[in-house]
Parts: structure tokens; C-alpha cells; sequence
């Protein structure tokens, strides 16, 4: 068998957790290419799921499916499926033996299993739902019909809820005997419809007397969300209460599903990438792009915005033309004029838009917050102005140019922070994404601010 060649990708991964994926990469590489497969799934078997789908990213794809098959437990190999890449989910399960194949899929929770058939070859996915027990074929057809980034999309199928009239010795003895559950920190109560009705935690159960029935010691006040419910919504109910889970019910009041702390997770994650991504200009769907053509569509649009304001402050400086002529240091200048500007009100645009995602700014606070701004643009400015001024004057004996520069940054400074900071709560009400208040358009403007007030107080200044 060829020996296999192990990926330099990753070499950003830093300190002993990244040494410790190699060795472990490198140890398996070693006894694959020997053939020694004892040993090897001895240790697969007692890595952690989280880490061996690291490993495998060290390895060429058709190698690391390979290897992924040699996982002695399928409940094992269960969860390091869903850890790994979606290209490489691909790779395992196109040329995989159905009788290995399906005893892995089939131990994965349902809402990890949907997930994955969401992001296979449609044809692939087909085959291998077909090859599942009615069960599980069952619980995938019921997780599709919900929209993804919605909670019954997040949510899993697999949660433990008993009757409100079962007593709490029974109680007991029924979470004794519970299958190998996702999540089984609550207890979940429902009505004989099953609705959801109550809930408790394992330890309320522990300390309740034996004799009472679930609906004497529950706690009535659940904290639920619809199967519509957006992802973000849910996300924050999680975080707001520290729930480990979160109860789905459906438009009756049924309980059909959980969301977990893990899903939330993602659910955070993706938020906060999505958030970085379109603070530079760009989307998520970038990172899984390989084309340069696509990715070259989902760039232009963005970038229109910093053309067409880099195009307007060039119009702004030619209709200053005499001006500039008359006192060419202002040039000098224009480069610093304008990046102070613009990271101050990056800074801010940054700022209301995590308050907003938080709830840490309101729609309705927007002169508060402008009134804050107002006094750190005020604070920044005064203070840059004066030592740009300074410097000016010391290297161009210039009072007007320095009077120009204290000026000018104290207003644009201040200017800056107040537009970017109130430009994320309008595009919030008006329905769009906030998100992309911190991108190309507030730089554009502040851009265009900051050029026509440079020129206009040398102007006043200069006597021109």
C-alpha cells in the first residue's frame, strides 16, 4: 500500500494542542501505511471525536476516509462524522459499504443526521435515507420540512418528557432506565395531549417526595420557543436563561423537539463569523467557495460601495483643486485625515452593531448613544487634532495648516462616531442588516465627510 503524505495546512494551530494533533496524525499515518490496524484502532478508539476530526483534516481526503472506516465503535464514529467537513462528509459516505455506512448514520442524533443529509449530494443522500430503519427515515423527513435556521431546522427529536400524573418515584426509576439520550438534564412535563405543561431538573426530581405526582413539583413557567422560531431568537432565549436546552413546541403546544447547548453554540458562532465576515465586506459563503469566479461575485457588490465613494472623494479634492495648488502640504495630510476618521468609526459602526445582536442597544436609544459618541468623538478628536497640529507646525512653521488639522480632525473624529454608530439602528428599523452598516458604506461615507470638511475649514482658514 502507497504511503500517504500529510497535509501542511493548519500551520496557524498554536502551542501544545496543535504539537499534539500532529503527533497524533503522524502516529496514525504511520501504523496506516504499515498496516498494522490493531494498534491503530486501539487508539482511534480512544480519541476524542473533537480531535480526531482535526487529525483527519491532516490527511488527503480519500486517505482520511480510509482511515475514518477503521473507528471501532459506530457511535464513535457517529460523532466524528459530524465534526468533520462537509467535503469530506462527501467523501466518506459516496464509496462506503452500506452495511458500514448505515449503522454509523443510524446511531447520530436525529438533528445531526438531518444536518448532514442537508449538506450531501442530493443523490447520495436519497440512497442512503432509503437504506435507514423507519425510524430514523422518520425522524429525517419530519426535521426537513423545517427550514434550517429556524428552531424545528436546530432542533433534535430525541428528548425524554413523561406525563404530569406520573409520580416522581416513577419518575425516577423511568430516567434510570433511559436509552442513551442527547439531553437528559431536564425533565420535561406534558399534558395527556402532549403539550408541554412543566419542567424540572433532575436534582428537583432527586429531592421531591416520592409520593407527588410530576404536575405537584413541576415548575409551570417553561421557557419555550416555536418550530418557527428563528435560530438568532432562540440563541439569545438560551443565553438569557443559561439553559442547556431549549423546548420546541409546535403550533398546538405539542413538545416536538430540543435544542441544545451545542446547536446554540454553532448557532453563536456562525453569527459572529457572519458579522466579521460582512464587517470586511464579504459573506460566509466565501469560505466554502474554491471558484475564483464566484468568489469574485460575491465581492464585486461590496466593493461597489467603497468605488463609487472613493470615485466621489476624488470629485470632492479636483473641485478644491485651487486650493491644494496653493497649500500642497494639505496633501500631506489628507491620508491621516482620512484613516482617523474612518477607524474611529469603524470602532463605533462595530459596537452598535454587537449591542444590537445582544440586546444591549435598543432601537430606542439612539440619542443616548449619540450623546456618547458625541463626547468620545469630542475627547479622540481634541486629542489627535492638537498633536497633529503640532507636528504640522513643527515640520511646516504653518499656523493656518495647523489650525486646518486641529480642526478638521476634532469634527471629523466626532462626525465619524456619531454616523457610524446611528447607521447600524437605521438600517436595524428599516429591516435590513445592521451588519452591514460596519462595512463598505460607512467607510464611504465618512470617506466623503471627511474630504469635503478638510477642504472647506482650509478654505475658511486660508482665506481662500
Amino acid at each position: 500500500m502507497s504511503g500517504m503524505m500529510i497535509s501542511t495546512d493548519g500551520e496557524t494551530r498554536k502551542g501544545s494542542e496543535r504539537t499534539q494533533i500532529e503527533m497524533f496524525a503522524q502516529t496514525i499515518s504511520r501504523l496506516y501505511n504499515k498496516q498494522s490496524f490493531t494498534p491503530l484502532q486501539k487508539i482511534l478508539g480512544k480519541t476524542l471525536p473533537a480531535d480526531m476530526a482535526q487529525i483527519l483534516d491532516h490527511f488527503p481526503e480519500d486517505d482520511a476516509a480510509k482511515i475514518f472506516y477503521l473507528i471501532p465503535a459506530s457511535a464513535t464514529a457517529a460523532s466524528v462524522l459530524k465534526e468533520v467537513s462537509v467535503s469530506l462528509q462527501n467523501e466518506i459516505l459516496k464509496d462506503g459499504e452500506m452495511q458500514k455506512i448505515i449503522p454509523i448514520l443510524e446511531k447520530m442524533a436525529p438533528d445531526a443526521r438531518t444536518d448532514l443529509f442537508g449538506h450531501l449530494d442530493a443523490e447520495l443522500a436519497q440512497r442512503l435515507l432509503e437504506s435507514l430503519n423507519k425510524e430514523a427515515q422518520k425522524d429525517v423527513e419530519n426535521l426537513l420540512q423545517y427550514h434550517p435556521d429556524t428552531a424545528g431546522g436546530l432542533m433534535t427529536t430525541q428528548f425524554f418528557a413523561l406525563n404530569e400524573a406520573t409520580t416522581v418515584q416513577n419518575a425516577i426509576e423511568s430516567v434510570r432506565n433511559l436509552p442513551t439520550y442527547e439531553m437528559v438534564f431536564y425533565l420535561y412535563v406534558v399534558d395527556g395531549e402532549g403539550r408541554l405543561s412543566g419542567v424540572s431538573s433532575l436534582r428537583q426530581l432527586l429531592l421531591a417526595k416520592p409520593e407527588y405526582t410530576l404536575a405537584q413539583m413541576m415548575n409551570r413557567r417553561v421557557v419555550k420557543v416555536r418550530t418557527s422560531s428563528p435560530q438568532d431568537e432562540v440563541a439569545e432565549i438560551a443565553r438569557r436563561y443559561r439553559l442547556l436546552a431549549v423546548p420546541v413546541v409546535d403550533e398546538q403546544g405539542v413538545l416536538v423537539g430540543l435544542v441544545t447547548v451545542d446547536d446554540v453554540i454553532g448557532v453563536l458562532e456562525q453569527e459572529v463569523t457572519d458579522e466579521v465576515l460582512k464587517h470586511a465586506g464579504t459573506s460566509s459563503s466565501e469560505i466554502l467557495a474554491t471558484s475564483a469566479f464566484k468568489i469574485f461575485r460575491i465581492r464585486l457588490p461590496w466593493l461597489i460601495a467603497a468605488f463609487v465613494g472613493g470615485l466621489g472623494a476624488s470629485l470632492v479634492i479636483n473641485s478644491f483643486e485651487t486650493t491644494l495648488s496653493k497649500v500642497l502640504a494639505l496633501g500631506a495630510f489628507l491620508p491621516i485625515i482620512l484613516g482617523m476618521a474612518g477607524n474611529v468609526g469603524n470602532v463605533a459602526a462595530t459596537v452598535a452593531v454587537r449591542g444590537l445582536a445582544t440586546g444591549a442597544v435598543k432601537l430606542n436609544q439612539l440619542l443616548p448613544l449619540l450623546l456618547k459618541e458625541l463626547r468620545v468623538g469630542l475627547l479622540l478628536g481634541g486629542f489627535y487634532g492638537v498633536l497633529l497640529g503640532v507636528i504640522a507646525y513643527v515640520f511646516y512653521r504653518d499656523l493656518a495648516l495647523s489650525q486646518t488639522l486641529v480642526a478638521t480632525i476634532l469634527l471629523n473624529m466626532t462626525m465619524a462616531a456619531m454616523l457610524a454608530a446611528s447607521l447600524p439602528l437605521f438600517f436595524q428599523r428599516i429591516g435590513a442588516d445592521p451588519a452591514v452598516a460596519s462595512g463598505p458604506f460607512v467607510l464611504t461615507a465618512i470617506d466623503l465627510l471627511g474630504v469635503g470638511t478638510y477642504f472647506l475649514v482650509a478654505n475658511a482658514l486660508y482665506g481662500l
